[in-house]
């Protein structure tokens, strides 16, 4: 009996460990890849495929609380298998994010935190971050995607995130979304 407890508490903070690896390693990879985008926003053409910022945007509600991203913080990526979708407020203080890796390509409805596609959400602020988990009951959300185009995403979200050691949520309602997509190299 002693050895099966240890051996539960042992795969509970091995397995605690491992989510808070994997949510560390999300929220590198998608400020990495913001930074990417936004560092080279300045450089948008009509040839290049990153379109016009006519109503962009990204709003929401946090816990009831007004979310709206800045234009010049508004970034998408769309390769084959992969969608990113980011807004940030002005000085980057909220962060709203979401990646599909296993991404099918096209406008539907998508349910996340079921595991029916890898897919990593988080919003954060100056002090937390929430993430959604595809094992965590307690973290679930819809994204809705309306329309993706070469050149544009546009869609509706919502989701209720929970803290790395579980121990808080926050909910993101109504949340909006049109955002132009990035051409990378």
């Amino acid at each position: 009996m002693k050895s099966l407890i240890f051996h539960d508490i042992f795969y509970d903070q091995k397995h605690m460990m491992m989510k808070r690896s994997n949510a560390f390693s999300i929220i590198i990879t998608g400020i990495l890849t913001l930074g990417c985008i936004l560092s080279h926003s300045c450089e948008k053409s009509d040839n290049g495929g990153n379109g016009d910022q006519k109503n962009h945007h990204m709003t929401a509600k946090v816990d009831g609380q007004a979310f709206v991203a800045s234009e010049d913080q508004l970034a998408a990526v769309h390769q084959d298998g992969y969608l990113f979708i980011s807004g940030a407020t002005e000085n980057e203080e909220k962060i709203i994010t979401f990646q599909f890796f296993d991404f099918p390509g096209q406008a539907s409805t998508y349910i996340i935190g079921n595991n029916e596609y890898e897919t990593h959400c988080f919003y954060s602020d100056e002090t937390v971050s929430f993430f959604i988990f595809d094992d965590d009951p307690e973290s679930n959300g819809t994204i809705i995607i309306t329309d993706l185009s070469s050149s544009s995403v546009r869609g509706t979200f919502n989701f209720t995130g929970v803290t790395v050691n579980g121990e808080a949520t926050v909910q993101v309602t109504d949340g909006s979304f049109f955002i132009p997509i990035y051409n990378t190299p």
